[in-house]
């Protein structure tokens, strides 16, 4: 199998697409099968994780350090130092579940992440995970101009999604630049447990109508770095989709981040011809929002929901700082339920949500108990009450947690026990059973109208004929 590094430039278009015909030929049917579903969202390929799996895999994680034969400074240093961080398990197991628990791969990458974070950070990215205030000005500069973003949503198979819209200014940077800010995007990436487990997906697009012709490096020292970032990533790749028009210097630069990636995301690759419109349907054939990728039809960035995103980092390294938990949520689970004013109808957690209410609604012990508000009613009180515990079990049997928007921007988790999210979920389901007797409602006096409209076509008709329409009799008998 081919590593990161192993390929070198200059590589002609043609000859990686040979490449990657080559490395998908090299799969066998089941592999490319299972590849082709984790892709679509279907299934994932993480390894089924059990209290011993994860003990016997850091027993042995810690066992490939001390017999690594590689370069592992930054380690030494950091042991030398006392750094609980780089001890820590929490740190360890996502560099396992990104190489499906091979302890050999996984210390091969997290001993050059160490080696990453020391050269481009210095030694205090070994003492802790990444904060904002690591990065410099040109650093901040480049990020807040959203060339690189999380969505605010997951894809259908509850994957964190990440565009990367590579632009000529982003290669104008220096190298340097660049890599401290893709590292601060994977650590950030990194904490999210659906991510370590099942994967990121990645969007690289390109708009049609941009000049690919200038600051587009693709020198050797510039690929090298971006190699050494790509492969010592905390995480896997699970799907990538590369959009880039057709045209020389397009083929080049595709080529250029292609090979960069190295097999194991290669062959997890799709491109298509731009981010054009039909490319944006066929991406949501693979579960994927793009009503939330952040490219406007004339091509600019959108930045709210990016500049909400480091506003909530930076709160996150605040809370960190005082020893305490941010109590934040960055991105709502498929399974959650969010309460807030409006956009969250076709999030998947509030859809299940909406269904659950409207299932218990339909059973006859549950019929109007909402509508008639009889407060002095036990029966009553009691069959709100039950319906509101039913709901809450049945949402956090599928691990899906109550969340509300707090004023900072961020997702909050509601108290089971809260008078609040009681209150929140018997409004919901007030709501949605006034909206179902609308409904039944409307369908009545449509039927009631449709049934008048037959009878006085009938009646035209008899009319016509010298006829009443009650028993066909002759008028006026």
């Amino acid at each position: 199998m081919t590593t990161p590094g192993e390929e070198t430039l200059p590589l002609s278009p043609e000859a990686l697409d040979s490449l990657m015909a080559r490395e998908v030929s090299q799969l066998s049917f089941i592999d490319r099968s299972s590849i082709y579903e984790e892709i679509h969202g279907v299934q994932s390929l993480a390894i089924q994780e059990t209290p011993e799996l994860i003990r016997q895999s850091l027993l042995s994680f810690q066992h490939e350090i001390d017999i690594f034969r590689g370069k592992k400074s930054a380690y030494d240093d950091a042991m030398t130092a006392g750094s609980r961080y780089v001890c820590s398990n929490e740190l360890r197991i996502k560099f396992l579940r990104a190489d499906f628990f091979d302890p050999k791969k996984a210390v091969a990458r997290f001993l050059l992440r160490l080696e990453n974070l020391f050269d481009f950070f210095g030694p205090v990215a070994l003492q802790r995970p990444l904060q904002y205030s690591d990065l410099g000005r040109k650093e901040t500069e480049l990020l807040r101009k959203g060339f690189i973003q999380i969505l605010p949503t997951r894809d259908r198979a509850g994957r964190l999604v990440e565009v990367a819209n590579f632009r000529t200014e982003f290669w104008e940077a220096d190298k340097d630049t660049r890599a401290k800010v893709i590292m601060y995007f994977e650590d950030a990436i990194s904490e999210d447990m659906e991510t370590q487990k099942n994967g990121l997906v990645v969007i690289v697009a390109w708009d049609d109508r941009l000049n690919m012709a200038a600051g587009i490096s693709t020198t050797q020292e510039d690929y090298d770095v971006m190699v050494r970032v790509k492969a010592s990533t905390p995480y896997r790749w699970s799907a990538v989709h590369i959009c880039v028009p057709e045209g020389p210097l397009s083929r080049l630069y595709r080529a250029f981040i292609l090979l960069t990636f190295g097999q194991e995301s290669r062959v997890r690759a799709r491109v298509y011809p731009g981010f054009n419109m039909e490319t944006q349907y066929k991406l949501l054939t693979f579960g994927i929002n793009v009503l939330d990728i952040p490219i406007t039809h004339t091509g600019s960035i959108k930045l709210k929901n990016h500049l909400q995103w480091i506003k909530t980092r930076r709160a996150i390294d605040e809370a960190r700082k005082q020893g305490v938990n941010f109590a934040g949520t960055l991105h709502p689970g498929t399974n959650d339920v969010l309460f807030s004013k409006g956009g969250n109808q076709n999030h998947h957690g509030n859809y299940e949500f909406r269904s659950l209410i409207e299932n218990l609604l339909s059973q006859e012990r549950y019929k109007n108990v909402f509508i008639s508000r009889c407060n002095r009613c036990t029966s009553d009180r009691e069959q709100r009450e039950s319906i509101r515990y039913e709901i809450i079990r049945q949402i956090r049997a599928r691990g899906g947690r109550f969340l509300a928007l707090d004023k900072g921007g961020w997702w909050v988790e509601l108290p089971i026990e809260s008078s609040d999210l009681h209150d929140r979920v018997a409004t919901s389901v007030y709501d949605h059973q006034k909206r179902m007797e609308a409904r039944q409602k409307q369908k009545r006096t449509k039927s009631d109208t449709q049934d008048m409209s037959n009878g006085a076509n009938t009646d035209l008709r008899m009319d016509e004929g010298g006829f009443c329409f009650s028993g066909f009799r002759p008028c006026g008998s």
